[in-house]
């Protein structure tokens, strides 16, 4: 006759370590799905450290606001293609997304259209955002408009 409770203690630990090795599988797949979208995160957040964006000036010119926004000589390869610029007053804020090519150590104007402004009348400063890749960057450079 066969010992039965042997065959039983086999089982057993066999489940158990079967158990294991799922939960090993699990918890490393979760450690590696965190790590490697903070990588993404991170070298989105290191282009956008790496960008010196300014406003140099923002005069109200008949309707539009004209925008002169320069690039200081950072070590970013990465082409400005759009900017966000963020209209305010004391109650209230609205941002403008336009399309412009800002090399490094290089200024554009930028005109928005009063028109344009729909959640903010009669703006007294504006910001600017660096839109790099899908990235879009800490509002900088604030200034009062002329």
């Amino acid at each position: 006759m066969m010992n039965k409770k042997g065959v039983s203690q086999v089982v057993t630990t066999l489940i158990i370590l079967l158990v294991v090795i799922v939960a090993v599988g699990i918890v490393a797949a979760v450690i590696y799905n965190m790590t490697s979208k903070g990588e993404e995160q991170l070298e989105g957040s290191m282009d956008c450290f790496n960008v010196q964006l300014g406003i140099d000036s923002a005069v109200l010119n008949g309707a539009n606001y004209d925008v002169i926004v320069s690039r200081g000589a950072d070590n970013n390869p990465e082409a400005i293609t759009e900017v966000k610029l963020i209209f305010g007053n004391s109650t209230h804020t609205g941002t403008v997304t336009k399309t412009v090519s800002v090399n490094s150590l290089g200024k554009q104007v930028v005109p928005v259209t009063v028109v344009s402004l729909t959640e903010v009348s009669a703006p007294t400063s504006v910001k600017v955002s660096a839109v790099i890749g899908d990235q879009t960057c800490n509002p900088v450079g604030e200034r009062t408009i002329d």
